[in-house]
């Protein structure tokens, strides 16, 4: 049976995590990363944990790493942490010229909707959005992964659930120490050369007419958040969103001022009404476009295939070299269609679960199980929360 599997697997010091409802290969432990290719000990490594009480720290790491992306920055992680997801943490790591981080939002179990000895214990999440470990020297991911386990264990850490940055493929580097599966793709326009030609022949045509009809992308500030939050969260009902995604006005003028200038708010117009908005992020050279909304009776027009392109064509003037759409909700969707008409370039999106705490893990699991007496849990990543 899989659990008497998992059992051995756990005796024998390794450990394993789980997807779609089965149980995958064995994890390495802390002990067995510490050991390189000649299976000697590797050299100390200096790691830190940093809260966003230190932001100028955190900032000054993240400088001095310079390979990571919007998503684990302070002005991006505050607005998280204030909505009630956790309290986000920074790992750096360095050793000898290597250097990574790794960013997560810690969650109490605390509140789970069953009664369960763990109320102090915490589980991890990577933030909206994309990241996951990164790292300057891939020789070196199994030594950091296991500085971060054991950085886990003291922090309380039971699972931890990751989504991987399709902008960096950083999954790749630390296949050999997470269990990762790639689950899908996501879509970026190549802002090298001429953008227009590499829209599908619709968009194109769609696009035309939009301009002639009068639609006007302009960007606009912080003044115009409430206007924005309100088509946003009207949006969001009318497709029958989670709650989740009804994101307040407050965060998004967190993310705003969190951001400055690399959060752009961008609007379609048409005969002075607001019919479309965009909030991207940008960090260095990659835009994310990060979240939409548009008005049903602006559909008419398509603004938001002519809100996307003109965004892409700033995005080209002020310096990026992508401008990254995202996926679907699930799978090859229609919202993963929409967005594939403007681009044919593909990312792969990973994902990786990792169990800190298997005994700990195996209780909450135990224990969701009988409180609903059903397999309502199987193929969610941690189990014990998809019960809930």
């Amino acid at each position: 049976m899989v659990k008497d599997r998992f059992k051995r697997e756990v005796s024998r010091g390794r450990l394993l995590s789980w997807t779609k409802g089965r149980r995958l290969r064995a994890v390495t432990t802390p002990e067995d990363c510490d050991r390189g290719e000649s299976g000697g000990l590797s050299s100390a490594a200096k790691t830190r944990v940093y809260s966003l009480s230190e932001s100028a720290a955190w900032s000054e790491a993240l400088a001095d790493l310079n390979m990571h992306d919007v998503y684990y920055r302070p002005g991006y992680l505050r607005s998280l942490e204030e909505r009630g997801e956790g309290e986000a943490l920074l790992f750096r790591y360095e050793q000898q010229e290597c250097r990574g981080a790794h960013v997560i939002l810690r969650r109490s179990l605390r509140n789970l909707d069953f009664r369960h000895p763990q109320v102090g214990a915490f589980d991890a999440t990577s933030p909206y959005g994309y990241s996951g470990p990164v790292i300057s020297d891939a020789s070196f991911a199994s030594a950091m992964w296991a500085s971060w386990r054991r950085e886990a264990r003291r922090l309380g850490l039971v699972t931890e659930f990751i989504r991987f940055n399709p902008m960096k493929a950083n999954h790749r580097a630390f296949e050999a120490t997470i269990d990762v599966e790639e689950v899908g793709e996501t879509i970026w326009i190549d802002l090298h050369g001429d953008i227009f030609s590499g829209l599908s022949k619709s968009t194109r045509s769609i696009v035309r007419l939009a301009r002639r009809d009068g639609v006007v992308i302009e960007q606009l500030g912080v003044d115009a958040v409430a206007r924005f939050g309100s088509m946003y969260r009207e949006t969001m009902r009318k497709v029958k969103s989670s709650a989740y995604y009804l994101f307040s006005d407050g965060y998004f003028l967190g993310l705003m001022k969190g951001l400055g200038e690399d959060a752009w708010l961008m609007r379609a117009r048409v005969n002075g009404e607001d019919v479309a908005y965009a909030l991207c992020l940008r960090h260095g050279d990659i835009l994310h476009y990060h979240l939409g909304c548009s008005r049903v009776k602006g559909k008419d027009f398509q603004p938001t295939r002519l809100l996307l392109y003109e965004t892409a064509v700033l995005a080209q003037k002020r310096h990026c070299t992508k401008f990254h759409l995202g996926g679907g909700k699930s799978g090859e969707d229609s919202l993963f269609k929409f967005k594939a008409r403007f681009s044919d370039q593909r990312s792969k999106f990973a994902v990786g679960r990792v169990v800190h705490d298997v005994e700990a893990y195996e209780t909450l699991e135990k224990l969701a199980y009988e409180r609903t007496g059903s397999e309502a849990h199987v193929g969610f990543f941690p189990s014990y929360r998809g019960q809930l």
